[in-house]
């Protein structure tokens, strides 16, 4: 399966950063992924994919009751497709509690697929590919073309739930819309095992 992780490190603390926790479970986590170009809305599926593998990794190697306990630091890179590293993404874990469940987390991709192309079928929509990705439970990235991209830009956070569920059935999930066109106007990202997700719409589908 494609993957835009470049690469993945645990070490100690970070010398001199206020926000490095000594002695935490999981002391620095930091990821690299490769990106097309640095602005806009294709570096959200790149880093959807490290929050999902920080995710995986803290709710495994820790033990408090909030993931956001366990971890030291978080940092993740961009590389461009020349191998040059351009910028410092951050990278951020919210107060999540240790132990979720998702119904899906467990489900083939087969029945994930299945199900999203029913739905999307039924709100008139084509699915373009659906790509499971499990860094611990079922996680898809799903690419949709719409008959009107300016009204799905407009309701995206209701098709997601249409789509993914309004309880999270899934440990997150990236969402990609393209118009008529065939040109990608919206993408979306949600990990629930960070609380991170993100949001790119082009301004000239936004209002």
């Amino acid at each position: 399966m494609r993957s835009d992780i470049v690469w993945a490190r645990l070490g100690g603390a970070v010398p001199g950063d206020p926000s490095s926790v000594a002695n935490a479970a999981v002391p620095a986590l930091s990821v690299r992924v490769r990106v097309p170009r640095e602005l806009g809305g294709t570096t959200v599926e790149p880093l959807w994919q490290a929050d999902l593998l920080v995710g995986a990794v803290v709710e495994l190697a820790g033990s408090h009751r909030s993931l956001q306990k366990d971890v030291g630091f978080i940092n993740y890179s961009a590389q461009s497709p020349d191998g040059k590293v351009y910028r410092d993404l951050g990278g951020s874990m919210g107060g999540v509690a240790r132990g979720q469940h998702f119904a899906g987390a467990n489900n083939s991709d087969a029945e994930i697929k299945s199900s999203i192309e029913r739905c999307a079928s039924a709100l008139g929509l084509t699915v373009d590919s659906v790509t499971i990705f499990r860094a611990l439970g079922a996680a898809p990235a799903v690419v949709l073309t719409v008959p009107n991209i300016r009204a799905a830009a407009a309701n995206y956070e209701s098709l997601a739930e249409k789509l993914f569920g309004s309880t999270p059935r899934y440990e997150g999930y990236f969402l990609e819309m393209r118009g008529k066109d065939g040109k990608p106007h919206v993408w979306r990202s949600v990990s629930y095992l960070t609380a991170t997700g993100q949001l790119w719409i082009d301004p000239s589908v936004g209002s």
